[in-house]
């Protein structure tokens, strides 16, 4: 064959329809001149080839899954023996993964408790909080809507000194009772 290699991967690439635009009209130029080149590239395109070929690369694909198989048969059926480091080793990561295990499931045990203990389901604890001496119910606050079941108090603290202003509190009790 007068054929370069260079030339024989392009025809290749034309009989599998892999070249497109300037290389593609190249290469079919190349076969139209030549006649290696257009006998070359009849007998990639041929079905004979292409079963060939593909008939080969099963046959490799068995083989090589042939082999796989063989040596994952081998190692099940002759598991290699442990040291007596190796089994202690393993004996300790055991036992670690036990005690952790076990500390997280406390852990959370406790966090489950912790959460549900002392509080109605669904509402946050509320600190105890009583007036101070020095303040008093509002009397000149204006409320204009309040939209809650819940008892509401409004609270005003007189400031420290005649010109600032005071501070209005308004109280939110949701526990049912009097005030």
């Amino acid at each position: 064959m007068s054929l370069s290699h260079e030339t024989m991967l392009e025809l290749m690439a034309l009989a599998d329809g892999e070249l497109q635009g300037e290389a593609k009209d190249r290469v079919e130029n190349l076969a139209a001149r030549d006649e290696e080149a257009r006998r070359v590239l009849e007998s990639m395109r041929s079905t004979q080839v292409r079963t060939w070929l593909n008939d080969a690369v099963a046959q490799q694909a068995r083989t090589a899954d042939g082999i796989a198989d063989a040596v994952m048969e081998r190692i099940e059926a002759d598991p290699a023996p442990m040291s007596r480091a190796s089994q202690r080793r393993v004996r300790r990561i055991a036992v670690a993964q036990v005690v952790v295990t076990s500390a997280f499931a406390i852990a959370a045990a406790v966090a489950i408790y912790l959460r549900s203990s002392g509080h109605a389901a669904g509402r946050a604890p509320v600190a105890s909080v009583h007036v101070p001496n020095g303040v008093t119910m509002a009397s000149s606050v204006e409320v204009e809507e309040i939209d809650s079941l819940a008892n509401v108090s409004i609270f005003e603290i007189p400031a420290a000194t005649p010109t600032r202003p005071s501070t209005v509190v308004v109280w939110i009790d949701d526990e049912a009772g009097e005030k």
